[in-house]
Formats: structure tokens, sequence, C-alpha cells
């Protein structure tokens, strides 16, 4: 359970279906639609960032070392 005070905030993402992946191999950046793995195995880290638009969102992602999986927050809560 956790304590009052370590709560940040929660929100479900939209479905994976919804998802966009970005790789970067030999400096080329590819994008393709779908989730990073259809995998029960858990998420290992996630990084919550504001951006206007999809194409904000893949030129960040683009920036990272390894291969990143885009999601939108879930319509209804957002």
């Amino acid at each position: 359970m956790l304590e009052a005070d370590s709560y940040q905030r929660g929100q479900r993402l939209a479905p994976a279906s919804e998802a966009v992946t970005v790789r970067v191999r030999d400096g080329e950046t590819q994008v393709t639609e779908g989730p990073f793995a259809d995998t029960p195995a858990p998420v290992g880290a996630f990084e919550v960032v504001d951006v206007p638009d999809l194409d904000r969102a893949i030129a960040i992602a683009s920036a990272h070392p390894a291969a990143v999986e885009i999601r939108p927050f879930h319509p209804e809560e957002h």
C-alpha cells in the first residue's frame, strides 16, 4: 500500500494498439505502428513527457539510446 505522501500520480495509458515504436538504426530513425514488444514482461522504466504532438514525441524518442514505445494517455482520462 502506498503511503499518502509518497503517491505522485496515476493514469491509464491508451491501448497498445495506439502505440508507436521509435528505433534509431545506423543513424536513421525508424517509426513503426504498434507496441515495442508483445510480451508479458514488466516495463523496465518509463518517462512522461508533455508534448503537443506525436512528431515532437518521436523527435525526443529518437535521441534515446534504446527503442522507445510512445503511447498517449487514455482518452477518457486526458
